[in-house]
């Protein structure tokens, strides 16, 4: 009987250290695709950004936005607004695109601060980067803009948190940011020619 049950207590060990593994590797595995960083394509399909595998698609940021996403848990977000420039004339430059978007923000944030604009470049693209902090909703909210002039479209690259949060997320917003692209348009390089027999 001794013999009988040891044998099952050694089964039941033996059990529960692959039943574990098997789950602990599950979980491992579901921590490392969440990790890994994704590719958002616009819903137009002429930009994308990459962000961390912890942020996750949305709809529901903003009615112009044609990229959204956030990362809910850690309370940072992200949208894309572009701008065609079809029509919009030569003397809409980027510094003007710049101005116009600063000045709109005093309609929507209360107690705004803005910092100046950075010349910046993002992808090849240039760009101005610039903070924006006040409150929205009862809430304080610091943005970090970035407008870029690409070849078809000025686009609003848009992200922020709650103000507590921005400093120690201010690097992650600065990578996202980083990543954006105009697809299919003059900046990315052309596709090698076929090579000749």
């Amino acid at each position: 009987m001794k013999k009988n049950l040891s044998k099952f207590l050694i089964f039941g060990l033996f059990l529960f250290v692959a039943l574990g593994c098997g789950v602990f590797n599950k979980i491992k595995k579901e921590i490392e695709i969440a990790g890994e960083p994704q590719t958002l394509i616009s819903t137009d399909g002429k930009s994308q950004i990459t962000v961390p595998g912890n942020w996750k698609k949305q709809t529901d940021l903003h009615n112009d936005a044609t990229l959204q996403a956030a990362n809910l848990m850690g309370e940072l977000y992200i949208i894309v607004i572009p701008e065609s420039k079809q029509g919009l004339g030569k003397s809409i430059d980027l510094d003007y695109a710049t101005k116009a978007v600063r000045e709109s923000l005093n309609g929507t944030v209360s107690g705004l601060v803005l910092s100046e604009p950075v010349p910046t470049t993002i992808n090849g693209l240039p760009a101005r980067q610039f903070e924006a902090s006040g409150e929205v909703e009862k809430l304080k909210v610091t943005y970090l803009y970035a407008i870029v002039d690409a070849p078809q479209s000025f686009y609003q690259v848009i992200t922020w948190t709650l103000t507590p949060r921005f400093q120690s997320s201010k690097g992650k917003l600065q990578e996202v940011i980083n990543s954006f692209k105009e697809t299919g348009s003059n900046n990315e390089p052309p596709p090698p020619a076929p090579k000749r027999k």
